[in-house]
């Protein structure tokens, strides 16, 4: 699974370089994320890594069909052009005993604090990207807090600033493994951006066009004499005697 992580991120990358510079636009209002609100659709797979490790039986991927589901809520901010936090609260429905061979037919709800940080290769002015996530997360499983590290990969898909859909795919790594085990996470989300529009920045006026003719110093409105050298005191026209 690692590796099939490692190759999606490795075709993200080489695909996306021509298409950034292709949708690069100042359509985009910054390359740096703004505030944005997020609600994400997540699979869980707990089944794969278990057939991985436990060498006596087949290895397999488990069907998206077969997986779990939860739900999350995101909010991201952009600490740079290129790397951006973010944190997630989530709500996971699993069997989790069943996990640890205890009978039960019961779905529990995993509630979840995620904070990653997200590197990009490209600013954030392009219509698509892919990105690393890592992080660390902490959860309330069966009357028990747990603990996780999150690492993984996605492509995020930037809608003029405006609007950003995100697919991503994670594997967790736990540190608590006698309250959940290491699994795998796919999400697929949706964000808004609410970060306050930038005022435009108007160029200065030119300056103001200061006509003099006869270059005598005396202004053409208030020279009398516009094209002869004068004196100031005869408002522009030079003195006859």
């Amino acid at each position: 699974m690692r590796q099939k992580l490692t190759l999606l991120l490795c075709f993200a990358m080489l695909t996306s370089g021509a298409w950034s510079q292709m949708m690069n636009s100042d359509k985009y209002s910054s390359n740096k994320k703004g505030s944005l609100v997020g609600i994400h659709v997540n699979a869980i797979d707990f089944k794969t890594p278990e057939t991985f490790r436990n060498t006596s039986s087949p290895r397999f991927t488990t069907k998206l069909a077969d997986m779990d589901y939860g739900v999350s809520i995101s909010y991201w901010k952009g600490l740079t052009s290129k790397i951006d936090f973010s944190t997630k609260v989530s709500a996971m429905f699993h069997n989790y005993k069943f996990d640890f061979n205890q009978a039960s037919d019961k779905y529990e709800i995993g509630a979840e604090l995620e904070p990653t940080l997200n590197i990009r290769p490209y600013s954030d002015n392009h219509l698509f990207i892919p990105f690393l996530t890592a992080g660390v997360g902490g959860g309330y499983y069966m009357g028990d807090f747990g603990a996780y590290v999150p690492a993984g990969v996605g492509l995020q898909f930037n809608f003029l600033s405006t609007t950003y859909l995100f697919v991503q795919a994670q594997y967790r790594f736990s540190l608590t493994k006698d309250v959940v085990k290491d699994h795998l996470l796919y999400s697929l989300g949706v964000a808004q951006n609410f970060s306050p529009e930038k005022p435009k920045v108007m160029a200065p006026p030119p300056p103001p066009v200061v006509l003099d003719r006869d270059g005598d110093g005396v202004l053409d409105a208030d020279d009398k004499c516009p094209d002869t050298p004068g004196l100031a005191a005869l408002q522009g026209c030079p003195d006859r005697d």
